[in-house]
C-alpha cells in the first residue's frame, strides 16, 4: 500500500546490534547502523578522500627538465679555458664558434668519472642534441645571448674574422682587447670550475654566481649595468 513504511524486523536489529558491539570488542570506532549492516552484508566501507599535503606533493614533483642555468653557464666558460682553438686574426682572445661551444658541452655533459652523467640525468634535454634545432642547442644558443648581454661574453661581428666565423663568441674584455683584461673574474672562473666537478645530482640547487659586467667592447659595442 502506497505510503506505508517497511520497518526492519527485531531479528535484523539484534543482528545489527551485535555486529556494533562485535565491532566495538574489536578496538575499532563505534559503527552506525549503516556501517554494520554493510558489515553483515559483506559491503567494503567507502574511504575518506584524503588531501595530499603540499609536502607530500612537492617530493612526487617531476624533476627539472634541464640542467640549472648555472650548470650550462659553467661548462660554456669553461670551454674558453680549454678548447684549443683560436682564430688567425691577432686578437688575444679565444673565440669560439657556437657549434664548436656545443660539441664541447655535449660531450663534457655525458663524460664523467662518477656513477652517472650529467646528460645520464636529463635524457629529454640531450635528446638529439647533435642536431642543430634540437631543444639541447637552442637553450646553449639562448645562454650564449643572455652571458653577451650580460657583458660575460662578446660575440664577434663576421667582418672582424677569418673566413665564416659567423656566430662566434669569445670572453669579454675591457676597452682595450690586447691588454688581456678579461672582465670575467678569477673568482668567477673557479667557482665554474667547481660546478662541473660536481657529482650530478638532481637534488643540486646550484644559485647563479655570475654579475653583469661594464665594459665597452673594441669595436664599439657597450654593456652597461
Amino acid at each position: 500500500m502506497a505510503g506505508t513504511q517497511k520497518r526492519m524486523s527485531k531479528a535484523a536489529i539484534d543482528k545489527i546490534n551485535a555486529e556494533k558491539r562485535r565491532q566495538i570488542s574489536l578496538g575499532l570506532p563505534q559503527p552506525t547502523d549503516s556501517q554494520a549492516l554493510d558489515a553483515l552484508l559483506g559491503i567494503e566501507p567507502v574511504k575518506p578522500a584524503t588531501r595530499t599535503s603540499a609536502k607530500a606533493r612537492k617530493k612526487i614533483r617531476k624533476p627539472p627538465a634541464k640542467p640549472s642555468i648555472a650548470i650550462i653557464d659553467s661548462f660554456i666558460l669553461y670551454a674558453f679555458k680549454h678548447v684549443d682553438y683560436k682564430t688567425s686574426t691577432g686578437l688575444s682572445n679565444i673565440y669560439l664558434k657556437r657549434v664548436t661551444l656545443c660539441r664541447f658541452i655535449r660531450v663534457s655533459l655525458m663524460q664523467s668519472i662518477w656513477e652517472k652523467s650529467w646528460a645520464d640525468l636529463y635524457p629529454e634535454f640531450m635528446k638529439d642534441s647533435n642536431k642543430d634545432d634540437s631543444p639541447f642547442r637552442n637553450h646553449i644558443s639562448f645562454r650564449l645571448k643572455t652571458l653577451t648581454e650580460l657583458g660575460i661574453l662578446q660575440r664577434i661581428p663576421k667582418e672582424h674574422l677569418d673566413g665564416n666565423k659567423a656566430g662566434t663568441y669569445g670572453l669579454n674584455k675591457s676597452g682595450n682587447q690586447a691588454d688581456g683584461n678579461v672582465l670575467l673574474t678569477e673568482h668567477e672562473m673557479e667557482h665554474a670550475t667547481s660546478v662541473i666537478l660536481l657529482k650530478p645530482d638532481l637534488a643540486l640547487a646550484i644559485p647563479q654566481f655570475l654579475t653583469k659586467k661594464v665594459s665597452v667592447s673594441k669595436y664599439g659595442r657597450a654593456f652597461e649595468r
